[in-house]
């Protein structure tokens, strides 16, 4: 599911399939279909209350963790929280981090340690295990000072992350983890590495390890950013991946290929393919119509897409081709929403709504048809509208906001609103350089339902963006009753 991107004055180009006219009709009809959408800027007495806290301040004076600037993902896992983070712009970077808390209100534990600036990759699966059911699997990155590049796992009970294996590329790094049980009941990991490719590991239930083969299953081009693999997901009875902007699907790795009587053996094709997005971005499976769908974002542009049908493509390379439904112009319901907030928002030109990341990096349930996920957005040609607090440098809108999903009806129609966290007081205008802990939230990087309550979503995040900054990397809690209303 690069370590640092490329410029973001302009705004990325869609998915080439389809008429762009027809797509930005269809948005203006969905959009008008959904009724009045919710924004919340700071100053909104309705905005989402959160407790906030900064692994930065909570850490002890001498550790690591106090040039935190980014937390990149929450997964849970045996009952606990636990979380990666960056250094990336940081004035004294040492590197990011495994963490763990073990209760509501622990402090965290430093699990890995790690010399590089952003640890990425960190997620959690449910694997068939023989006569045990089901296995819980951790996975992560692991980057230890002055030793090989590493995946690391676990399998619950156990959470010391000691099984590894080293990355064929000894400068690797993992963006991304994925899983797939195929229609056998075997199982498949996968990690998207720079500059390796698509990485393979066959879950052993017997022995309860990954047993991961050094030689990639897809490689794009040639090394580097090529290899930016930003997501995986399970959906319709294949794994499917984003590799910058190309999204591929994996033929099923289980059953008989009629065609030489033995197994199907595991290939990637190419579904959809736009080289020139910034990339797609929360690859997620999703039910829509009683039907598995394909949920993605485009950085950049600021779409929202599904695909439907995926469960009817088959084993075969050959299919038929997947036609993206537009869900969202994240960029229009950004506009609407401050506009409907008070907020004067050119419609073009400097200042208005520019470059756009929806979904991080998934598009995550919350509660029954209800789906959530992170987004951050600038303003055009380096102009703050005066009623908004910007990051420094980047004008990045500083407050973090969500994108909340429903849909009703059948068919099924989706409506989408955004819902904003409400910041501290404190916070100040203008920011400061070095951002400091509070100064800016800018993005939504990972949300989780609290593995200790139901009704709680855990929330993370900053986003650095080439600004200097300093302990700003945030965890926060939220109640979901709200959220799934």
């Amino acid at each position: 599911m690069a370590r640092a991107r490329s410029a973001r004055s302009g705004r990325g180009a869609g998915l080439r399939r389809g008429s762009a006219s027809a797509i930005a009709a269809a948005l203006l009809l969905h959009l008008a279909a959904c009724g009045d959408v919710v924004g919340l800027p700071r100053s909104d007495p309705a905005a989402l209350p959160v407790r906030y806290e900064f692994v930065a301040e909570s850490a002890p004076p001498d550790s690591p963790l106090r040039a935190t600037t980014e937390v990149t993902n929450l997964v849970a896992f045996t009952g606990e929280l636990w979380a990666s983070t960056s250094q990336w712009m940081a004035p004294a970077p040492i590197g990011g981090a495994i963490l763990r808390r073990t209760s509501r209100g622990a402090p965290w534990e430093v699990v890995l340690q790690t010399d590089q600036l952003r640890v990425m990759g960190l997620e959690a699966f449910r694997v068939p295990a023989g006569r045990e059911g089901v296995a819980e699997v951790l996975i992560a990155q692991a980057q230890p000072p002055e030793s090989p590049h590493e995946i690391r796992w676990s399998v619950a009970p156990d959470r010391s992350l000691d099984a590894r294996f080293a990355l064929p590329d000894a400068g690797g790094t993992v963006r991304s983890f994925g899983a797939h049980v195929a229609i056998d009941g075997s199982a498949t990991f996968f990690a998207g590495v720079q500059p390796t490719g698509i990485l393979a590991g066959r879950w052993d239930a017997a022995e309860r390890t990954i047993r991961w083969s050094p030689t990639p299953e897809l490689v794009v081009g040639g090394a580097g950013l090529d290899q930016k693999v930003t997501g995986f997901a399970s959906c319709g009875g294949a794994a499917w991946a984003t590799v910058r902007g190309t999204l591929y699907r994996r033929r099923n790795d289980g059953g008989v290929d009629p065609a030489t009587g033995g197994p199907w053996q595991p290939a990637w094709s190419v579904e959809v393919a736009n080289p020139d997005n910034s990339g797609l971005r929360g690859v997620s499976c999703i039910e829509h119509d009683g039907a598995p769908a394909i949920l993605l974002g485009v950085e950049g542009s600021g779409e929202i897409l599904r695909f439907d049908g995926v469960d009817r493509l088959g084993p075969a390379i050959a299919a038929t081709p997947l036609v993206p439904v537009p869900e969202l112009d994240t960029r229009m319901l950004i506009d609407a929403t401050l506009r409907g907030r008070g907020h004067a928002i050119p419609p073009t030109g400097a200042g208005s709504v520019g470059y756009t990341i929806p979904a991080y990096n998934e598009f995550t349930e919350i509660g029954s048809g209800v789906i959530a996920t992170g987004v951050e957005w600038s303003y055009e040609a380096g102009a703050c509208p005066t009623s908004r607090r910007c990051q420094p440098e980047r004008t990045f809108d500083a407050q973090a906001c969500l994108l909340r999903r429903t849909a009703s009806g059948a068919p099924q129609v989706p409506s989408w609103e955004m819902r904003c966290l409400a910041a501290p007081a404190e916070s100040p205008n203008p920011i400061p350089v070095p951002v400091p802990p509070g100064g800016a939230f800018v993005a939504v990087r990972a949300l989780r339902v609290s593995p200790w309550s139901d009704r709680e979503l855990g929330l993370a995040g900053y986003d650095s963006n080439f600004v200097p900054s300093d302990g700003t990397g945030w965890v926060g809690t939220t109640s979901l009753d709200d959220l799934r209303r």
